[in-house]
């Protein structure tokens, strides 16, 4: 099951109620990249419904939506949000990685 920190809720509550879609949610996708980056990126849309076959999981009343494949590859995963110099930014923490590639924005399982 994906966990969300704090800062991450209040963050997607925050951005969904700018989205205009207050009973939307979060999708979220994988792209595996074939790149000198390697490993899998994520993407984090605002929707307002699941497409077809998606899983929908809710943590802390926020509506998670994703393809059954990359609800089984979040297992275990924490959903963070921080800010930093330039900005904030979600991020996704697996303990159990085996690298990641120089921008941290991939990894490889």
């Amino acid at each position: 099951m994906l966990h969300l920190t704090t800062t991450a809720y209040e963050e997607i509550k925050r951005l969904l109620a700018g989205q205009e879609k207050p009973d939307g949610g979060l999708r979220i996708g994988v792209i595996q990249r074939s790149n000198a980056c390697g490993g899998t990126s994520f993407t984090l849309n605002f929707v307002e419904e699941p497409a077809a076959g998606e899983k929908v999981l809710t943590v802390q009343e926020i509506r998670l939506m994703m393809e059954p494949t990359t609800y089984d590859l979040l297992s275990g995963y924490v959903l963070d949000f921080s800010e930093g110099m330039f900005g904030g930014g979600f991020r996704f923490i697996d303990r159990s990685t085996s690298a990641t590639c120089r921008c941290g924005k991939a990894i490889a399982i």
